[in-house]
């Protein structure tokens, strides 16, 4: 909703001016419903009070968005950016070229490659360049040409014209920012155009930007892409954006969380569970859980008892399966065969799931049980059959 005072209206085209770049009188008069004499009104308060820059059709935020150095964005929106790097890792095949451009995000895709075999990767980045000095499956080219130090990234004339002498397969593009009718943002137009020339080597083109640069212009410089381009981004990008750049044509993918298989982890209980030749069940506190949603409530281990003096701990899932990586792992534990810990003959056949509160069948109170199942059989617990 377009806002309803003049002092609301020039607030937000100051806001505008500085997040996203916008400032033209067309584009402001569109937006707020009203007359571009009154845009150009504002602009010229707003000009006056020292709030805006006047340019030619429009007017320019006084204090732009700062470039920050390749060092400051290192730690920004790392899972997202690491999420991003994994997934395009996937996309990539051995044998193939692969051009890879400067800044983090493509810097954590080289690493994520360090381990590829039999690829050739040239990029215009240092980090890129840092992350694969010593990888042994990957052949690097570095390409020339002028050092930008904010972006620890090559420009120029010569970083060209090595790219007007090769192609390659993909092509992987970083950005300040990135929209649907403009394309990438950078600070710098030798960097728009670097970009330009990268995609036209390229058989196909991925844009590797987390959610929150998506729809954000912070600068004045463009490179605009073919029709044929995949945006990568991640699970915190605005649906409306997503929408906007499929139904301009963009393929968009969804980098899942890094790390994480889509499981979201186990939940894990702290349950012991007795087998042939006897079994019974009581829950350790010693025992302490893999990470999980649940912390703090132990694994869920399945103790066979081969001999009287020796029992085989197998870790299993909150609802009795294996849990992954422990299918071929197993503990050996002694434990004595002491009278109060023989189970009576009674609970021999008798399982109890995990998560269910266990049974005492004792007649009288035992020292050896859990202290909330002395005296008796537990209250909280469903009668066995």
């Amino acid at each position: 909703m377009p806002p309803t005072t003049s002092q609301a209206r020039r607030d937000r085209i100051v806001h505008l001016a500085t997040t996203t770049g916008l400032a033209s009188v067309e584009e402001l008069s569109q937006l707020f419903d009203v007359t571009p004499s009154t845009i150009r009104r504002d602009l010229a308060r707003l000009t006056t009070e020292g709030r805006l820059a006047r340019t030619y059709g429009g007017a320019m935020a006084l204090s732009a968005h700062p470039e920050a150095s390749l060092r400051q964005r290192t730690g920004e929106a790392y899972e997202e950016k690491r999420a991003i790097a994994q997934w395009a890792a996937r996309q990539v095949e051995p044998g193939e070229t692969l051009l890879l451009d400067a800044g983090t995000t493509v810097g954590a895709l080289a690493h994520e490659l360090r381990g590829a075999k039999e690829l050739t990767i040239a990029t215009t980045g240092l980090t890129a360049l840092h992350a694969l000095a010593d990888a042994e499956g990957v052949n690097v080219e570095c390409l020339g040409g002028t050092l930008r130090p904010l972006s620890q990234g090559f420009v120029g004339p010569l970083t060209e014209a090595a790219l007007e002498h090769m192609s390659f397969d993909r092509v992987f593009l970083g950005a300040d920012g990135v929209t649907v009718d403009r394309g990438i943002c950078e600070a710098d137009l030798r960097q728009t155009r670097l970009k330009e020339l990268m995609a036209r080597r390229a058989d196909r083109v991925y844009v590797l930007a987390h959610g929150a640069k998506l729809g954000r212009a912070p600068f004045h410089a463009w490179a605009k892409l073919r029709e044929d381009w995949t945006l990568v981004t991640d699970a915190s990008a605005p649906d409306a954006q997503i929408r906007a750049f499929e139904a301009s044509g963009v393929r968009v993918e969804i980098a899942p969380p890094g790390g994480r298989d889509g499981t979201g982890g186990l939940t894990l209980t702290a349950a012991f569970t007795l087998s042939a030749p006897s079994a019974t069940s009581v829950r350790d506190p010693r025992i302490h859980p893999s990470p999980g949603p649940e912390p703090g409530r132990g694994s869920a281990v399945s103790l066979a008892a081969p001999g009287p003096h020796e029992r085989r701990a197998r870790t299993m899932g909150s609802h009795g399966s294996v849990a992954p990586g422990a299918s071929d792992i197993h503990h050996s534990v002694r434990v004595p065969a002491t009278p109060q810990h023989r189970p009576s003959a009674a609970s021999a056949t008798r399982r109890v799931s995990p998560g269910r509160a266990p049974l005492c069948r004792r007649p009288r109170p035992c020292a050896a049980a859990p202290p909330r199942l002395r005296g008796g059989r537990c209250r909280s617990a469903r009668t066995a059959a």
